[in-house]
């Protein structure tokens, strides 16, 4: 009986030796195949060529494991899966059993296929993830709190689900985060405080039911927001003031009411791009102080069209030496507020005109 232990502890020894894939990342990989539908892998889909009857990091590229993963030797000389990045060929399933036992991954990518159920739990396992990307399925239900717990984090793609809740506070945990995008879900409520991502550079968070004031606390990082189509409330936080990385704004299609402030237009550096069409504003504060040859702004494009604005014209647009295009249909301004027999005001009207579209 001993020689025949031993030669099954030599056979299994020589396997492990000659297998150039970890045996754990062959076992999370065919746990994950396994929860797919089957009836979801067409012939030619990367899944589809998956054949663990061979060694994935030795064959991948081939006839079999054709595509769907990548491989590095990082731990004595062991295959390790460090991205799993699927085709768009339809899959479905629910993923919420799986364990995700990839401690190596870097890169997670399944979007634009059909798997569906809550978000797993298991995701938060992945802590050396950098790219988590799983837009455009039918993933429902919150946003588990534990993603909040991914050290490395630098993109998140939860858009084109159907996820509801509210974005966890966990998520201020989230470092190393550059892009956040979560539009086109049934999220509610408020956004957190994101002020400590310091890296957030790209936030799109549109086409929700997110709720409440316009988010005050935002980083200093921040170059592109966009949050239309939700159901915000009030005017532009004065903490916009601080967000001097900021290029583009779209808070159009929302309930944002009062006065849009000056800063917003002159307070240097400002936005290129600033779209707030679609809301309830009623008026527009002009900067108290500029001269007739210039304000300090970015802005190329402005957009404040379909509001509840009355009184005159702001003119003062007419002095941002940058701006192209300025949108200000159905509002209820009146022509001019100021005299035109002022030559400097004629001036100003003269540029302001020359950026207001013409109808024809």
């Amino acid at each position: 009986m001993a020689p025949l232990v031993s030669l099954l502890v030599i056979l299994l020894t020589v396997s492990l030796a000659e297998s150039k894939t970890f045996w754990g990342d062959v076992a999370a990989l065919k746990e994950f195949k396994n929860s797919v539908d089957t009836n979801s892998m067409t012939p030619g889909s990367c899944l589809s060529s998956w054949d663990f009857t061979l060694d994935p990091c030795d064959n991948l590229s081939g006839e079999t494991f054709t595509c769907g993963f990548s491989c590095d030797a990082v731990v004595s000389g062991s295959g390790r899966v460090t991205e799993l990045i699927l085709d768009q060929a339809g899959y479905s399933g629910s993923l919420t059993s799986v364990s995700f036992n990839f401690p190596y991954l870097q890169t997670l990518e399944l979007s634009g296929n059909y798997f569906s159920g809550p978000l797993p739990h298991s995701l938060s396992n992945l802590t050396r993830l950098t790219g988590l990307f799983l837009s455009a399925n039918s993933f429902s239900g919150s946003i588990p709190a534990s993603l909040g717990s991914m050290p490395l984090l630098e993109e998140l793609l939860l858009d084109n689900n159907i996820l509801n809740g509210s974005v966890p506070t966990s998520f201020n945990r989230l470092s190393r985060l550059k892009r956040l995008e979560i539009q086109q879900n049934k999220i509610s409520g408020e956004l957190p405080d994101l002020s400590p991502l310091e890296n957030l550079n790209y936030l799109d968070a549109s086409d929700n039911r997110i709720s409440g004031p316009v988010p005050s606390s935002l980083p200093g990082s921040l170059a592109q927001i966009s949050m239309r189509n939700n159901l915000m409330e009030g005017t532009l936080p004065e903490s916009f003031r601080n967000l001097t990385s900021l290029e583009v704004i779209d808070l159009s299609h929302n309930k944002l009411n009062g006065s849009i402030p000056s800063f917003i237009f002159t307070h240097h550096p400002t936005p290129q791009q600033l779209t707030l069409s679609f809301n309830g504003f009623t008026s527009i504060d002009s900067p108290r102080y500029y001269s007739p040859s210039g304000l300090p702004s970015e802005l190329i494009s402005v957009d404040l069209s379909y509001n509840q604005i009355r009184g005159p014209l702001p003119l003062f647009m007419g002095l941002l030496p940058k701006l192209s295009a300025l949108s200000l249909e159905n509002n209820s301004f009146s022509v001019f507020g100021e005299r035109k027999t002022d030559q400097n005001n004629g001036k100003i009207i003269r540029r302001f005109l020359q950026v207001v579209p013409r109808r024809h």
